[in-house]
């Protein structure tokens, strides 16, 4: 009866670290995956203004432009976006940065349930950026867009951001 039960519990325990979970974009991403901790699930937002909305709730969802002052990103390490949309998987694919030929580092966010909050990584915990004097960057806040300038959906909001330094850049 014990071994049955051991067996079980055991069988149970590598079913549950092999299982595979959908995230906010519909990817399949293993539950071991890594992520910043400390990070809010569902930040809670205040609903926005009248004739206003959060950005990242659009229609034609936002654009995320960064530019890497550090010079650390490229095609070995590209930048990730980590955020409450994704679970803040540093290393998720759907959320894996382009380098265009100026320079600059792009995303196109699809419409979201909620607003997003974020920060970028170049794939791992440990690369997570930070502030110019390599102090913790808390997560970036989702902002707020009058409704009249993408009501028609033609146009999509762009945020143009600079990573000033990474956390691998301190001091051992």
């Amino acid at each position: 009866m014990y071994k049955a039960v051991i067996v079980m519990g055991a069988l149970l325990l590598a079913l549950s670290c092999c299982a595979k979970r959908e995230d906010a974009t519909g990817a399949r991403a293993d539950a071991d995956a890594p992520r910043l901790t400390g990070m809010p699930e569902r930040a809670e937002y205040p609903p926005p203004p009248d004739r206003m909305q959060y950005a990242s709730m659009l229609s034609q969802g936002i654009t995320i432009l960064a530019t890497d002052a550090a010079g650390l990103a490229g095609p070995s390490e590209p930048i990730y976006v980590a955020c409450n949309l994704n679970n803040w998987r540093v290393d998720d694919p759907a959320y894996r940065m382009t380098r265009g030929a100026d320079g600059v580092w792009r995303l196109d966010i699809p419409q979201a349930d909620r607003p997003i909050s974020y920060t970028f990584t170049r794939g791992s915990v440990e690369t997570v950026e930070v502030k110019a004097d390599l102090s913790k960057q808390p997560g970036r806040p989702a902002s707020i867009v009058m409704l009249v300038k993408y009501a028609d959906g033609s146009e999509k909001p762009e945020y143009r951001v600079s990573i000033e330094a990474w956390a691998d850049q301190r001091s051992p």
